[in-house]
């Protein structure tokens, strides 16, 4: 790999290394990044033979487990039009870049009728085009540390999506959590304040919600990551939440000891509920009734059907993939209601 390749690597490396630094204890902020930022990328490089313009497509991939670098060297119009797809290129082939930079991003474009489908609904990634000399300024490590310095700063001050629907805005939280539970640093705390800062869109519909909640025993207690007052009428929920990384079945179908450990912390958590009165007091007297149990760790869909049969059992077991599949569902099921009621045919109309 040539050394234009692995300084934009670095780049992208030292860039998702210092956000996810400035994003500790902040998760909530972290959707108002650029896609590109905090995710796996399929990036393109396109090298002219003297090696004075470039251009760079850096599109977010949920399916990578790394960055994939391509490098291409363009000979002509069409080969340069493939690079830059679905961006314009901006120049001609046999002009190469001018002197100076061209850098954008993030897109919207049309989609289907749910306003959830993704990602052909976005036009998400970076796209750039540089001189040799402005590649130099821009892909290096220092740099990647000031831009993502720049980019943390503006996520904080500002609310993810500013100025877009509130479709929208749901949409960037879905898929910035999909790529934040494939990432190593965001363990189980991290993901859990994520939730907690976006509960009313990600964890099932609920009245009240009661994150990190001690619950005591005598002198003992443990913490229960999300206590959820439903409805009256409904059962209350306990969500446990396990890593991302730890898988939920075995190859055979049968739940992993992780899962087995899940679901032993959640029947502690009942007992001291029921054994100590005061964790059933004021706010909290709503977990005097019936209480449901939930679990969720790991990825994939493999063992939809045990997931799906886990409802009937104790403890409801779910993957993240599941659990945010049921989020939009349930979102897109609110809002298509509300578009009745005001007599919107279609949530695209916002």
């Amino acid at each position: 790999m040539n050394i234009f390749a692995n300084k934009i690597l670095e780049y992208f490396k030292t860039l998702d290394s210092s956000l996810e630094n400035l994003s500790k204890m902040q998760e909530k902020k972290i959707t108002g990044l650029p896609s590109w930022a905090l995710s796996y990328r399929d990036i393109y490089l396109g090298i002219w033979d003297n090696e004075n313009s470039f251009i760079i497509k850096a599109i977010p991939n949920e399916n990578l487990a790394q960055d994939n670098l391509t490098i291409i060297y363009p000979k002509n119009d069409l080969e340069l039009n493939k690079i830059c797809a679905p961006w314009s290129a901006p120049f001609s082939f046999s002009s190469g870049a001018e002197e100076g930079a061209i850098q954008i991003g993030d897109l919207s474009v049309e989609g289907g009728d749910n306003p959830f489908d993704e990602p052909i609904s976005l036009l998400k990634g970076l796209f750039g085009v540089y001189t040799k000399n402005h590649f130099d300024k821009i892909f290096n490590i220092n740099q990647a540390k000031r831009d993502a310095f720049n980019m943390w700063n503006s996520a904080l001050n500002k609310f993810p999506q500013k100025g877009d629907s509130f479709i929208g805005t749901a949409l960037v939280i879905f898929l910035k959590f999909k790529f934040l539970i494939r990432r190593k640093a965001f363990l189980e705390r991290r993901i859990h304040r994520y939730i907690n800062s976006y509960r009313f869109i990600l964890l099932p519909q609920h009245k009240n919600c009661f994150f990190e909640k001690k619950l005591f025993l005598g002198k003992d207690y443990r913490i229960a990551d999300f206590i959820l007052e439903r409805e009256k009428g409904m059962p209350a929920l306990l969500i446990e939440l396990e890593s991302p990384s730890n898988k939920l079945f075995r190859k055979n179908g049968e739940i992993t000891a992780e899962a087995n450990h899940a679901k032993h912390q959640i029947a502690e958590w009942v007992k001291f509920i029921e054994q100590y009165p005061e964790n059933r007091k004021v706010e909290m007297d709503f977990l005097n009734g019936k209480k449901q149990r939930m679990v969720i760790m790991g990825r994939g869909m493999e063992h939809l059907d045990k997931m799906i049969d886990s409802k009937y059992s104790d403890t409801t077991l779910w993957t993240y993939e599941l659990f945010l599949r049921e989020a939009k569902e349930r979102l897109n099921s609110i809002i298509s209601e509300q578009c009745k009621i005001i007599g919107i045919n279609s949530p695209k109309e916002f």
